[in-house]
C-alpha cells in the first residue's frame, strides 16, 4: 500500500472516531510501526496546514484528533446561532389534538384514548 492511501485511512479514521485516537492505536490499524505512522499524521496535518483547509489534525498527549479550523468558527458560531426548526411528529400530533379536544385531562386519561404511554410526547 502507498502512502496516500495510508493518508487516506488515517483521515478517515480521525474523521469517523472524532475524539483522539492514540498513535498506537492507528498504528495497529495499518499494521505500521509508530513512527511511520507519526510521520504519516504529520505529513497529512502539514497537507492541511499547506492547502489552508476547513479542518486540522492536532496532537495531544501523543493521540490525534481531527478538529476546525479556528478561522471558520465564525462561521460555525453562524450556523449554531440559527434557530432550530421544531417538526411535531404524529405522535406529538396525535397527542396535542387529545389534550386540544378533552381539556382538562391527565397523563393516564391521554394513555387510555391512545392506548399507549404518552409521557415523552406530553412532556415534549
Amino acid at each position: 500500500m502507498d502512502n496516500q492511501m495510508y493518508k487516506r485511512i488515517i483521515e478517515s479514521i480521525l474523521f469517523t472516531m472524532g475524539n483522539s485516537i492514540e498513535l498506537e492505536k492507528i498504528a495497529s490499524a495499518l499494521e505500521l510501526e509508530n513512527d511511520t505512522t507519526k510521520e504519516l499524521i504529520e505529513e497529512l496535518a502539514q497537507e492541511y496546514e499547506k492547502e489552508n483547509r476547513g479542518m486540522r489534525i492536532i496532537e495531544l498527549d501523543n493521540a490525534y484528533q481531527m478538529c476546525t479550523n479556528q478561522n471558520m468558527y465564525e462561521y460555525l458560531i453562524k450556523i449554531a446561532k440559527q434557530p432550530k426548526k421544531h417538526v411535531l411528529t404524529e405522535v406529538l400530533l396525535e397527542t396535542l389534538s387529545i389534550i386540544a379536544y378533552k381539556q382538562p385531562i391527565t397523563n393516564a386519561e391521554i394513555e387510555k384514548i391512545r392506548g399507549v404511554s404518552c409521557e415523552h410526547a406530553v412532556s415534549k
